[in-house]
């Protein structure tokens, strides 16, 4: 987030951020997502959308941090 010229943290993905459909993952506030193989956890496609971006709301998330969350919430759709 920048205010009046000063670099803010970014903010911090929250699993209640991201709505999963079946092999896909998208990270609402962003309009980011991942899609995934069937039954596995290799990476298919994803969309950037406005993620890294400063939203209208304020709000600007690590690239990073939100992607690392969607893999993880994509691999967690798998049951050993």
């Amino acid at each position: 987030m920048r205010q009046s010229g000063c670099i803010m943290p970014h903010r911090k993905a929250l699993r209640g951020e991201f709505s999963v459909n079946g092999d896909m993952v998208v990270h609402m506030p962003t309009g980011a997502f991942w899609t995934a193989h069937p039954k596995d956890t290799l990476l298919s496609a994803l969309s950037m959308g406005e993620l890294g971006a400063l939203l209208e709301n304020g709000d600007e998330y690590d690239p990073r941090d939100v992607h690392e969350l969607a893999v993880t919430i994509l691999a967690g759709r798998i049951t050993p």
